[in-house]
């Protein structure tokens, strides 16, 4: 398997769900679900990283709730979701850097995770990490980050590294779930004009501003049984 090859969604499962460790295996669930870069989930930056990786440490400005979901305008019917408000790594506000305060300045994506077994069975296990830990973000850095990703899925592809699990999941949004460009732009935290031309095709900016709540028209995707094989 090479660098470029993406496993079947239930290869992929399977692999992780083997892992032993519980820490390892929720990690590497986080990462993939919410298609986040390693320094949106951990809190731990080096020296090394902030000097030549220009890294941060955005899993600090991690939040998770659970909200309701109205399965249609007539229906009192709800699903719950698991909502993840994460701060994007590579995309910077056109303000300073810093407020007045000096916190850094960052952009948000919103992951929403429905909480069904069928439809989510992961999301089961990271509800249970949070009751014990109180948050999704690690207190680990990139390189043992890199190290866990390696370790435990290296069977799976010799290849791996941790944006892997990124390329993974956006791959399994559009092949399983029919994620369409403005799905994926919010789900990865690119902007419109990004995704559109990474496919080929034009975009506006104009549609960032309202991406914000756009959980809220792919959600329904994911809300249909895992693929038993």
């Amino acid at each position: 398997m090479n660098e470029m090859t993406i496993p079947r969604m239930a290869d992929f499962r399977d692999a992780v769900d083997r892992i032993v460790d519980v820490r390892d295996r929720t990690l590497i669930q986080v990462l993939y679900l919410s298609a986040a870069r390693v320094s949106e989930v951990v809190t731990r930056v080096g020296k090394y990283d902030l000097e030549h990786l220009a890294s941060w440490n955005y899993g600090s400005y991690m939040t998770c709730q659970l909200q309701d979901f109205r399965l249609g305008k007539t229906s009192d019917k709800t699903e719950k979701v698991l909502l993840l408000k994460m701060a994007v790594a590579k995309r910077k506000v056109k303000q300073k850097q810093t407020d007045d305060e000096g916190t850094r300045r960052v952009m948000f994506k919103y992951i929403a995770l429905p909480t069904t077994l069928d439809y989510e069975p992961w999301t089961i296990c990271l509800l249970k990490y949070m009751q014990l830990h109180g948050n999704l973000n690690f207190d680990l850095g990139r390189r043992t980050v890199g190290f866990i990703v390696h370790k435990h899925l290296h069977d799976l592809d010799k290849h791996i590294h941790t944006h892997s699990l990124r390329h993974y999941r956006i791959s399994h949004l559009v092949e399983y779930y029919a994620f369409d460009p403005y799905d994926i732009s919010s789900y990865a935290g690119w902007t419109v004009r990004t995704t559109l031309g990474s496919m080929g095709l034009g975009g506006s900016g104009q549609l960032d501003t309202h991406l914000h709540l756009a959980w809220r028209r792919y959600f329904p995707k994911l809300m249909v049984p895992l693929p038993e094989d």
